[in-house]
C-alpha cells in the first residue's frame, strides 16, 4: 500500500477473493489492511480494482 494513496473505498476489499483485506480506522480515515499475508495468493484483483493505483504486485506493501 502507498503510504497516504489508499482513499478507503473498498473495492480491494470487494475484489479479494481470499477474503483476505479489510478496511481499518486510522484517526480520521479508512484504509485497506491484509489480515492474513500468507494466504495472499498475488493474484492482483485487488491491484486491479483500485482506482488509485495505490496497491502493488498484488499484494498490499508499505512503500
Amino acid at each position: 500500500m502507498k503510504k497516504g494513496c489508499c482513499s478507503g473505498c473498498g473495492r480491494c476489499v470487494a475484489a479479494c477473493a481470499e477474503k483476505i483485506l479489510t478496511l481499518e480506522v486510522s484517526g480520521y480515515r479508512k484504509h485497506a489492511a491484509m489480515l492474513d499475508t500468507s494466504r495472499c495468493t498475488s493474484c492482483g484483483a485487488c491491484t486491479a480494482a483500485c482506482p488509485l493505483d495505490a496497491i502493488s504486485c498484488g499484494r498490499l506493501q508499505i512503500q
